[in-house]
């Protein structure tokens, strides 16, 4: 185990939180979320981060038997998209891939 990762995890445990700020956890944001949240279009990247974390995301398959491709909102290219995505009270959906 390396042993910064472990301090800063003690430390955490210490007294846990969702501080974006916490050594413990910033790294786990820069090194885990970030990455997995690297779309074409960064402000619905901000948007996905701050729904997740506000827990108001809503995320469903799309059901129907179309299969022509859609504009993929996060790729921003044509998928075939099997989902679609709301983010807090918008009544928009985003249809993604």
């Amino acid at each position: 185990v390396d042993p910064v990762y472990h301090r800063e995890f003690v430390s955490w445990r210490q007294n846990p939180g969702l501080d974006p700020q916490d050594p413990f956890l910033a790294r786990i944001y820069q090194e885990d979320i970030l990455p997995c949240l690297h779309f074409a279009t960064q402000q619905l990247s901000q948007e996905v981060l701050r729904a997740i974390e506000d827990n108001c995301i809503t995320i469903e398959a799309v059901t129907g038997s179309n299969p022509f491709p859609k504009k993929c909102s996060l790729l921003d290219a044509p998928r075939l998209c099997k989902y679609r995505m709301r983010l807090g009270d918008s009544s928009s959906w985003h249809y993604i891939s």
